[in-house]
């Protein structure tokens, strides 16, 4: 079996490594891996969330398997288009990744569907979500949206004078 582990973080380590403890004569590919990984697995220069390479690759060297684990690879839709080549892949697809890479969503369908969160507010507009934290002052966590594609933006504000600019 062809299999190609897209990340390389700890999760994707892990699953590497059980892949070739169970299944050793798997041939196991992986996208720019961490030392560890090197180890179980070889290695592609394709970075993570070049998700059309990917695709390209994977269907070009008849994988079996493809095993999304970064949440910006699943939230760029991956699966969602190694489906629709016919390349079986394990991951949410980009609908079921938006409660975890839309933090808003997520916010929006808890208050819907009657679950308890903490106070929020949505923004589109960086000018207006300054404004808002300027005004309400006090302590508050800034989460920006599209973290995946930086990097995580979480900030943690004591009052406006620490607020993210």
């Amino acid at each position: 079996m062809r299999i190609l582990i897209v990340g390389n973080g700890g999760r994707e380590h892990a699953l590497a490594w059980k892949i070739r403890k169970d299944s050793p004569t798997s041939e196991i590919f992986s996208t720019r891996p961490n030392g560890g990984m090197a180890i179980e697995s070889k290695p592609l220069d394709i970075s993570p969330g070049d998700i059309t390479s990917i695709a390209e690759w994977s269907s070009s060297h008849e994988v079996d398997l493809v095993i999304v684990g970064p949440e910006g690879p699943l939230a760029s839709g991956m699966v969602d288009l190694l489906s629709t080549k016919g390349i079986p892949a394990f991951g949410p697809s980009m609908a079921a990744t938006r409660i975890e890479s839309s933090k808003s969503y997520a916010k929006h369908l808890m208050v819907r569907s009657g679950i308890p969160t903490a106070e929020f507010k949505s923004f589109t507009n960086y000018v207006d979500a300054l404004s808002y934290i300027r005004k309400r002052g006090g302590a508050m966590v800034v989460k920006a949206s599209g973290w995946w594609k930086r990097g995580y933006s979480l900030s943690g504000c004591r009052g406006s004078s620490t607020s993210p600019e």
